[in-house]
C-alpha cells in the first residue's frame, strides 16, 4: 500500500494570500511573483532568501488565470511561442506532520499540454541552495546517498545558513515521473538545481503532469532510514498520482 500524501485542504482556509499576481504563505514564509514563475518560492531561512520551484517556461507565456486553495496556489500560462504549450503550475505547501518536526515542505505540479498535433515539451523547475551536494537514489524503496549514482533521483544540498542555524534542503522528481534531475556550482558555493521535465514530445489531446518536491529542514539526524529526509522523500515517493488541480 503506497503511503498517504498530504490531501488538497478544500474546506481550510487559503493558506496563500493573493494579491493580483503576488502570492505570500506566512505560515511557511514563502511568497511569489505569479508574473516572474522562473523566479519561483522565495523562501526565507533565518535571515537569508532562497528560490525555490521556478519554472523556465517557453518565451512569451503569460498567466491568465490564479487561485488559491487550502495550501495550493495554481496559476494558468497560456503559449506564447510556436511550441503552443498550455502550461498549469500548482505550488503546494504541505501542512505541519509531527513526524517531520521543523521542516517546511512544498511540492510543484507541473501539466503541460499543446493544441499542436505534437511539440516538444520540455520545462525545466530551478532551484538554488547554498551547501554541499549529496547526490541520492533508489535502492529497494530507500534512499542511497552515493555520489557519482548512475540515475540521480534526489539531491540533498547542507550549509550554514545566516545566523549561524544550520539548515538542508532535499529535492526530487516524483519516481513515477520521467525526468532528469541534475546540479552545478553557483557563486558563493550556491547549488543551481535543474529538473528536467516531460523528456519526449507531446501530442494534441495528451495531458502531461509531472511533480517535484522541495523540503527544507535540520541538518540534525540527516543519516539512516529515520533521518528526517529519508522519510519525507520516502512519503513523497509513495503518494498517489494527483488526478486534478
Amino acid at each position: 500500500m503506497p503511503e498517504s500524501s498530504d490531501p488538497p485542504a478544500t474546506c481550510e482556509p487559503p493558506r496563500w494570500r493573493l494579491s493580483g499576481l503576488q502570492a505570500t504563505d506566512e505560515t511557511a514564509k514563502a511568497r511569489i511573483d505569479l508574473a516572474e514563475p522562473r523566479l519561483g518560492l522565495t523562501v526565507t531561512d533565518g535571515d537569508a532568501a532562497t528560490r525555490l520551484l521556478g519554472i523556465e517556461l517557453p518565451e512569451g507565456c503569460q498567466p491568465t488565470e490564479a487561485w488559491s486553495r487550502g495550501g495550493d496556489l495554481t496559476a494558468i500560462y497560456e503559449p506564447g511561442d510556436d511550441r503552443r504549450l498550455r502550461v498549469t503550475a500548482m505550488w503546494r505547501a504541505a501542512g505541519e506532520d509531527e513526524r517531520f518536526p521543523g521542516v517546511r515542505r512544498w511540492q510543484l505540479v507541473l501539466s503541460a499540454q499543446t493544441s499542436l498535433l505534437s511539440s516538444l515539451a520540455e520545462l525545466s523547475v530551478l532551484s538554488q541552495w547554498a551547501g554541499d551536494v549529496a547526490e541520492g537514489g533508489w535502492r529497494e524503496g530507500q534512499v542511497s546517498w552515493l555520489a557519482g549514482s548512475r540515475e540521480v533521483a534526489c539531491l540533498r544540498v547542507c550549509g550554514a545558513a545566516a545566523g549561524g542555524s544550520a539548515s538542508c534542503l532535499v529535492i526530487a522528481i516524483h519516481p513515477d515521473d520521467a525526468g532528469v534531475l541534475e546540479h552545478a556550482a553557483g557563486e558563493g558555493g550556491t547549488a543551481l538545481i535543474r529538473c528536467r521535465l516531460f523528456p519526449r514530445d507531446l501530442e494534441k489531446g495528451v495531458l502531461l503532469r509531472s511533480r517535484v518536491l522541495v523540503a527544507v529542514g535540520p541538518r540534525e539526524s540527516l543519516e539512516g532510514a529515520e533521518g528526517w529526509p529519508a522519510a519525507v522523500l520516502r512519503q513523497f515517493a509513495g503518494s498517489e498520482p494527483i488526478l486534478s488541480t
